[in-house]
């Protein structure tokens, strides 16, 4: 069920992003489709382009959208594929890639993998959890060495690595066990 519930989830994550994604955009355009039509319509209707009070009238949007629809339709459409003028091949595209974000992707299976950490260590002893939470920098990305650890506890290297293996064994029973 595992890998099969990730990728249902992956599925659902992408049609969100890309739902909030097509709304967020949409909700920032003034209305264009309505106006477009009304303008086409009065045009039809009186041979001339209509002026922003009938538009308000037909439409029942406000000036302020109207004049704000005519800015965005009349402004020029870029292509992304455009050549920036370098002769080195670069497109307008490549200004807009941020190559250091991280993907919905990256940060869903982050957030996937913490989860199953915490579900891991939670089968473990709390001297245990703690061991592995220090050994493995789990807490503050900072490792500490069997020999660090051992003095926090009084305790030899050998025998903070003896309780690792431990845990680590408990938990690989642990998470093949949901697996069968």
């Amino acid at each position: 069920m595992g890998l099969w519930y990730f990728a249902k989830c992956m599925g659902s994550l992408r049609i969100a992003l890309t739902r909030r994604t097509h709304a967020t955009f949409d909700s920032g355009r003034p209305s264009g489709g309505m106006h477009c039509r009304s303008t086409s319509s009065i045009l039809a209707r009186t041979g001339r382009e209509p002026t922003l009070k009938e538009l308000e009238a037909d439409t029942g949007i406000s000036t302020k959208r109207l004049l704000q629809a005519r800015e965005c339709s009349s402004a020029a459409t870029l292509s992304l594929d455009r050549s920036i003028g370098d002769d080195d091949g670069r497109q307008f595209i490549d200004l807009l890639v941020d190559e250091k974000a991280a993907s919905p992707f990256d940060g869903l299976a982050k957030q996937r993998w913490i989860n199953e950490v915490q579900r891991l260590l939670g089968a473990l002893t709390p001297i245990e959890t703690r061991i592995i939470r220090w050994r493995f920098g789990l807490d503050d990305d900072v490792e500490l060495t069997l020999k660090e650890i051992g003095d926090k506890y009084s305790l030899s290297r050998e025998r903070i690595r003896q309780l690792q293996e431990q845990a680590l064994r408990k938990m690989r029973k642990h998470a093949t066990d949901e697996w069968r």
